[in-house]
């Protein structure tokens, strides 16, 4: 796409991966096409002429607030990710306070389909929910393993997603591809600072409680998903909690109501994700494996 004359006003590129063509400027604003998703951080447009690829446009003000805070650790720690369950970043295109974000394109998201599947009472096949859960699982245990260095050299170990939800998961047309996204709120597992962000109806009762969150607080939410992909609804333990009505619920001895889920093998899983004991959690890797070993 790009002969290396960059347009003068685009400060930064990083060139593009997997053979994916090198944009500049120009030819991003060019090519710009329809908006596909909008979202807290910016619009996601695709690239015509390029049906796999599409842009996000970031713009940022220059005043550190913790959204451009966000933004700055989503380009700094996703764009090094490589894992098929993980939105692929190619190229960032920076003009002064504009970041634009070259990926892959999809027009889906868990959260459409399943809103689809409930509004004309159809179930989610077994096979393709346990192909769907395999992959975020996948996905989830490369996010919680990740090790990478800050630009001080300081290393970490670990990735929390923390908005892990419907909406911020794409996934191809006929659903045989799903992809994690909505990067804005993910941190280091180390860092304990802003426990309280995400989307309360998929929050761990330790978020709620003791404003904790961590890798286990992610399988909660993969664990809320997985019951709305076999029942297309929510469970009756998911709602918009105030830590004291929290804490009256996830007492000592609690177990959740899964007897709207009909499938033993998928309710086997969810007894083992929502449990309180964050030790007695199951992890993603474990999750995965459990499908693994089933031969789902």
């Amino acid at each position: 796409m790009s002969d290396g004359n960059h347009d003068p006003t685009a400060k930064n590129a990083e060139g593009g991966t997997d053979g994916v063509p090198t944009f500049t400027l120009d030819e991003l604003n060019r090519c710009r096409g329809q908006i596909l998703r909008g979202g807290a951080l910016g619009k996601v447009y695709a690239i015509n002429g390029f049906p796999g690829l599409a842009v996000k446009d970031v713009y940022l003000t220059g005043q550190q607030t913790e959204q451009e805070k966000a933004v700055k650790f989503e380009l700094e720690v996703m764009s090094r990710f490589s894992h098929p369950g993980v939105l692929k970043y190619h190229q960032v295109v920076r003009c002064g306070i504009f970041f634009h974000i070259v990926m892959d394109r999809y027009d889906e998201d868990l959260d459409n389909f399943i809103t689809k599947q409930r509004d004309t009472f159809k179930s989610i096949p077994r096979e393709l929910m346990l192909s769907i859960v395999k992959q975020l699982a996948d996905a989830l245990a490369y996010f919680h393993s990740f090790y990478t260095k800050d630009a001080n050299g300081k290393s970490y170990q670990g990735i929390i997603h923390r908005d892990l939800k419907p909406a911020n998961i794409l996934m191809s047309e006929d659903g045989s591809k799903v992809v994690l996204a909505g990067f804005g709120l993910c941190k280091y597992a180390q860092d304990d600072r802003y426990p309280f962000e995400g989307t309360l109806l998929y929050m761990a009762p330790e978020i709620f409680i003791r404003q904790e969150t961590s890798c286990a607080s992610d399988v909660w939410a993969l664990g809320v998903i997985i019951y709305e992909l076999a029942t297309l609804r929510l469970p009756s333990f998911s709602r918009h909690w105030y830590p004291e009505d929290a804490k009256k619920c996830f007492v000592d001895g609690w177990r959740p109501d899964l007897s709207a889920v009909e499938d033993a093998f998928i309710r086997g899983i969810l007894e083992k994700i929502f449990v309180l004991d964050l030790k007695e959690r199951l992890t993603a890797k474990q999750l995965a494996g459990m499908i693994t070993a089933a031969g789902a």
